[in-house]
């Protein structure tokens, strides 16, 4: 293949594998904008990931050594490290694949000797006549609980999530599976297939059934190929309860057979085994992912009973660690317990989870959530975060903290909205990663935007708290301060939080009504008699204020107490009024963010 400068790009005109633009997979790659995309999803390789993986492809499934890679791409005449440059490169390159080094679906280490691209020749094309490979989507639709209790929604759920998330990490690139809270939105539908199809622009929808008598439990499934309406596959399964997870995985691994057959280009590999537990605490889990999705005080404090009781029974189960961290970390972030009681337990469940199963998605988002709410470490958070995404790209639940993180902590606001954008297509009904997608043009001060996106989430759940957070903040931006005021005083006529509270003192302020915010900052006392209130809310609630030095005292108790919100401080908009102040500058110092 001609080469482009001695740099290994393809040269223009060489005809075959070595044009601008080349397909493999799932893949595309155009050498002429330096783009990697899939489907809807497009980033930008920098320059020596980008030619690493034209080096790469010259030669799919041969080994490509460190000394040609040296060679191709930094000249005689340039001294680098190479060692460190090459790893750095090819660790980029393995992110924008969604690979990993231990369990490699792209590209192959061979220690102390180079790498090798695992595709086979055949599966590489130009756009010329290339077969479309955007890909298979599919849907699974939220399995019927056949019965009158309606106590066996959680059941349902459960059953209907595994099967989602099995279907994720089966290891198909081409497969995308519409997540989960977009598939729950369709539950109790009266909408035809054909209607469905063509709202999400789906190939496949699975429909099925859960029947539980007693002990016994059936498992009905079947896929339904959209555009002409057929029945492709049908299964039933019986067994008994303690079955269940055997029953589920088995359905999902049918189903992924059967998909398997329509992408036949690539090999899947099977998701990485999890340990079984006994049906009473598998039981006692579901209920805890149930309470859990509520993301309420009370749902979070019913799943940390929950995912407790599970661990009790079985110490070795691995999902209930990971969840029960998960559950103890929002607890603390969004002010409901204290972050010094919850997080020390939170950090010993996820260390167990990863001891127990270190090929858990799940488990490594929880570590990262402790090291970015506990520890304050964010190089280790986003390792636990790559991780995660390494591990279940297809999972939304695992990338919307990615994104989140991204814009918040390291100010990359671009990368985030790009990684924003594949949660929202995996997941776009989702409220909880619509209101989340608006935080990040808020702190990337795109506040119409983010405002738009509040509007979004609203539609999509009157309710939603996070929407009425972010609306209130971008309006208050824009110095648009009833609207703001209204946004904060309609989030807490729902929850009645302290946060809500604290930050309509925060738009009175700022608004000018000063004995109003102030008669909000002594109710925020008055709580902090009977309740936990962070400090970080009285830090919020001072922020309207003329004078500014209870501000600060309020910020130094937050650094005390080692709460996770002050490490908002240095991207969020609404501290733009002490950015001025040394002491500013000297917290981030403190905070390890300047």
């Amino acid at each position: 293949m001609g080469q482009r400068g001695g740099t290994g790009i393809p040269a223009e005109g060489s005809g075959g594998r070595g044009s601008d633009v080349v397909r493999f997979r799932s893949f595309e790659v155009d050498f002429r904008t330096g783009e990697l995309r899939k489907g809807n999803r497009r980033v930008r390789l920098r320059d020596k990931s980008l030619e690493v993986l034209a080096v790469l492809l010259e030669q799919p499934g041969k080994l490509v050594t460190r000394s040609e890679l040296r060679l191709r791409l930094w000249p005689d005449d340039v001294f680098v490290d190479f060692e460190n440059n090459i790893n750095c490169a090819v660790s980029r390159l393995r992110y924008a694949l969604g690979d990993s080094a231990a369990r490699p679906r792209f590209i192959e280490t061979l220690p102390r000797r180079g790498y090798r691209l695992l595709i086979d020749p055949r599966e590489l094309s130009s756009p010329a006549g290339a077969p479309d490979l955007a890909g298979v989507k599919l849907l699974v639709l939220p399995f019927q609980h056949l019965g009158d209790r309606l106590e066996h929604d959680y059941l349902s759920d459960g059953v209907t999530e595994e099967i989602i998330v099995r279907l994720a990490t089966c290891g198909l690139e081409s497969l995308k599976v519409i997540a989960r809270a977009t598939a729950m939105s369709y539950r109790g539908t009266r909408k035809s297939v054909a209607q469905i199809g063509r709202e999400l622009s789906v190939d496949y929808i699975v429909e099925g059934r859960l029947f539980r008598p007693g002990n016994q439990l059936r498992i009905n499934a079947s896929i339904v190929h959209v555009p002409d309406g057929t029945q492709v596959w049908a299964t039933s399964r019986d067994g008994e309860f303690s079955q269940i997870l055997s029953l589920q995985r088995n359905v999902a691994d049918q189903i992924a057979d059967k998909i398997r057959a329509v992408v036949s280009s690539e090999q899947a590999s099977p998701p990485s085994p999890s340990r079984m537990t006994d049906p009473a605490t598998y039981d006692t889990f579901l209920r805890g992912r149930f309470e859990y999705r509520q993301l309420t005080r009370e749902g979070l404090m019913g799943a940390v009973k929950h995912f407790r009781q599970c661990v009790t029974t079985d110490p070795s189960y691995a999902p209930a660690w990971a969840s029960l961290a998960a559950s103890l970390s929002l607890l603390g972030f969004w002010g409901y317990a204290s972050l010094v009681e919850v997080m020390p337990e939170a950090e010993r469940s996820a260390q167990k989870a990863i001891e127990l199963d270190n090929h858990s998605a799940l488990a490594h988002s929880a570590l990262g959530a402790v090291h970015w709410f506990h520890q304050w470490n964010l190089d280790a958070a986003e390792k636990e975060y790559v991780r995660a995404l390494e591990l279940a790209p297809g999972d939304s639940d695992i990338r919307w903290p990615v994104f989140v993180f991204l814009s918040a902590m390291r100010g990359e606001h671009e990368r985030a909205i790009r990684e924003a954008r594949v949660a929202e297509e995996l997941d776009p009904a989702s409220v909880l990663i619509c209101a989340n997608v608006g935080w990040v043009y808020y702190w990337a001060r795109r506040f119409d935007e983010a405002i738009t996106q509040s509007r979004k989430a609203l539609e999509m759940s009157p309710d939603c708290l996070q929407a009425y957070y972010l609306l209130g903040a971008s309006q208050l931006a824009k110095a648009s301060f009833e609207q703001a005021i209204r946004a904060y005083e309609k989030a807490f006529s729902f929850y009645q939080d302290n946060y809500s509270l604290a930050s309509l003192a925060m738009a009175f302020g700022m608004a000018g009504a000063g004995r109003r915010a102030a008669e909000l900052f002594e109710e925020l006392h008055h709580r902090a008699e009977c309740e936990y209130v962070p400090a970080m809310c009285f830090a919020v609630a001072c922020v309207g204020r003329p004078e500014q030095e209870q501000v600060w005292e309020w910020l130094e108790r937050a650094y005390a107490d080692r709460e996770a919100q002050l490490l908002f401080l240095k991207n969020t908009p609404a501290y733009d009024c002490l950015r001025s102040d040394p002491r500013f500058q000297h917290l981030l110092e403190r905070l390890g963010m300047a």
